[in-house]
Parts: C-alpha cells; structure tokens; sequence
C-alpha cells in the first residue's frame, strides 16, 4: 500500500480477513479497501470498476478463471495481470483458450517458477502484460 495509491483486496478466508483488518488498523493505513467475501459469483464482479482502470490484477484463489474473464478489460494499457498457481490447471480450466483468444490484447507474457515458504513444491505464475 506505501507504493501504491489504492488496493482492494478481496478475501475468502476469514482468519486471513481479520489478521489483515488488525494489522491495516494498527498500522494507520488508509489506501487499503479489504474485503471478506466468499461467495465466487461476488469476487469475480467488477461490474463497479470501470474499464481499463487497474494497473495490476493479482489472482491468486477463489474463482481464478472468472476473475480473468471478467477482469481483462479493466486492466489499462500497459497494466498487468497476475495468474498465481499457472501450472495447476485445475485453478485455470480454459483459462489458457481464453489468453489465446485474446492474443492481440497481449504485449508480453513472462513465467516465474519458484519454491513457496513452508510448502514443498514448486510452483508458476504468469504475468500479464496489457497493450
């Protein structure tokens, strides 16, 4: 939140919710809308957010494919969207069609591959780059 001029976070998880709440009120943050919300038809809305206004989109659980689907036209140009778990292609059924179709609206793709703290694994991510 220091390097940005707002974020909205939505969370499922509910414990996570109220660590965030404690730690954004004790820390006197004021540029940071978090919200709880578990329903996947809710956190997959932007209808709230005008197109091409965000300059990054993180996805990283709940309804991850509609997230994308309906969050590609809010990014503006030059934004970026962040695919978190890319490889699981559980996470992102169709997801993979849908960037193909959208090829022309895509400046550049890059992977990172990396270990996750206290898990065993490894794991990938994609960032999006907008044109």
């Amino acid at each position: 939140s220091k390097r940005s001029g707002r974020v909205t976070s939505i969370e499922a998880n509910k414990e996570w919710f109220e660590k965030l709440s404690q730690i954004i009120a004790a820390e006197g943050i004021q540029n940071v809308d978090l919200r709880y919300e578990w329903r996947s038809d809710r956190m997959a809305d932007y209808s709230g957010v005008a197109d091409e206004s965000l300059d990054l989109l993180f996805i990283d659980g709940g309804p991850r494919v509609a997230c994308l689907l309906n969050g590609l036209r809010k990014v503006k140009r030059g934004g970026m969207i962040y695919l978190d778990n890319w490889e699981n292609k559980g996470f992102w059924k169709d997801a993979r069609e849908f960037l193909d179709s959208k090829a022309e609206e895509i400046a550049a793709v890059e992977r990172f591959v990396d270990y996750v703290p206290a898990q065993f694994g490894v794991y990938e991510s994609l960032l999006i780059v907008k044109k």
